[in-house]
């Protein structure tokens, strides 16, 4: 109970990275990829990232410490755009580990470089007690 993991997963977030999961996404909504138009006709500062785009490495993260197998439930919420030359920071937090059941209950977290939350939201993992928490699986890092 109690560990934290934390780490940058995207630095200096690129224009060409938001249209390329426009392209792998099928999201091709102007908000995301022209400039123009989000200035110009959305009266937005400036083109965002897809909200999934944002959270997708916490998802990693959580398989990363748990398990591919692992997660039961992930639920998020978006607090805040994401835009090019950002970099974002996520944090999963364990907050209790199930007495009569083999998960644990985290906390997830991005924030930009400036400590904005973007993201914020909550996993179950199903823990494989022969394995501590935290001990990657062998061939895992």
């Amino acid at each position: 109970m109690g560990e934290t993991r934390e780490r940058v997963v995207v630095e200096d977030l690129k224009r060409t990275q938001i249209v390329r999961y426009a392209r792998a996404s099928g999201d091709f909504h102007p908000l995301h990829t022209d400039q123009e138009y989000a200035v110009g006709i959305a009266g937005s500062p400036g083109v965002f990232a897809h909200g999934v785009l944002t959270m997708g490495p916490l998802d990693r993260v959580l398989t990363e410490w748990f398990g591919r197998e692992s997660p039961v439930r992930f639920a998020v919420r978006f607090k805040g755009q994401v835009r090019p030359g950002e970099t974002l920071t996520d944090t999963v937090e364990d907050i209790t580990v199930g007495e009569h059941a083999p998960v644990a209950e985290v906390s997830l977290r991005t924030v930009n470089q400036d400590g904005a939350e973007v993201v914020s939201g909550r996993a179950v993992a199903g823990l494989d007690r022969a394995r501590p928490m935290g001990h990657e699986r062998e061939g895992q890092r």
